[in-house]
């Protein structure tokens, strides 16, 4: 999944191959049901950051998160006189998981439509309702 402001046709050549270069793009499992979509889209962290100290004043910048979750549930909806629709939000869950095995769960409130506008959204002709394998 990519989120951006920019048109479809203009990122569609970001989601074309499986190695991740954008580290906007995240990859995950989608499920249609009825007119709402259920992602559940991961994060890893590269590597275990180092904990070296590098100086007297060296504050760090690396955290220990190992995987960043993110559940979101949209609802889809058409717009009038519009090419593209609409992913209104419903649902925002973010699960940061630790290298220490300790889970941080953080439900976002997404009723404000400032903070979370609803997404153009452009149907995709080779989608399937469900998918079997992950998204890579």
């Amino acid at each position: 999944m990519l989120t951006t402001a920019d048109e479809p046709h203009a990122v569609l050549s970001q989601l074309r191959t499986r190695d991740v270069r954008n580290p906007q793009v995240l990859q995950g499992h989608y499920c249609f049901v009825g007119s709402n979509v259920s992602l559940v889209l991961k994060r890893r962290s590269r590597d275990r950051p180092s904990h070296k100290r590098r100086g007297r004043r060296y504050t760090g910048g690396t955290t220990d998160v190992a995987e960043t979750i993110f559940q979101i549930e949209y609802e889809i909806r058409p717009t009038k006189g519009r090419l593209h629709w609409q992913l209104v939000w419903r649902t925002y869950t973010i699960i940061s998981v630790y290298y220490d095995d300790k889970e941080n769960v953080s439900q976002i409130d997404v009723n404000d439509l400032n903070k979370f506008p609803p997404l153009v959204f452009s149907r995709v002709k080779s989608y399937s309702s469900t998918c079997d394998n992950p998204l890579t």
